[in-house]
């Protein structure tokens, strides 16, 4: 059975990938995305702001921290760019 799979054409392993990959892109499975108290209270927070308000955002997180937290952070100053916030950012390193 391995030395089957080692005499494959790369072509249907690329095939097979190309398929089950966008499969799900086609058809998605549709799970539920659940929004956290703490997430609807910083939108509301964020909404409650009057135009042109001037906020302070901190960043403080290490470098390892950025695959996970950067995307946060970018759809909150999206929300606040959208309400013409004044941004005053803080960053510290580790």
């Amino acid at each position: 059975m391995l030395n089957r799979l080692k005499h494959m054409d790369p072509r249907i392993v690329y095939l097979l990938l190309a398929v089950g990959v966008s499969l799900p892109l086609l058809r998605p499975i549709g799970l539920p995305l659940g929004i956290s108290p703490e997430t609807r209270q910083v939108f509301d927070r964020i909404e409650s702001l009057p135009e042109g308000a001037k906020v302070m955002l901190s960043y403080d997180y290490s470098a390892g921290g950025i695959p996970e937290l950067d995307a946060g952070v970018r759809a909150m100053l999206f929300h606040l760019s959208k309400k013409n916030a004044k941004v005053v950012a803080v960053a510290s390193t580790t």
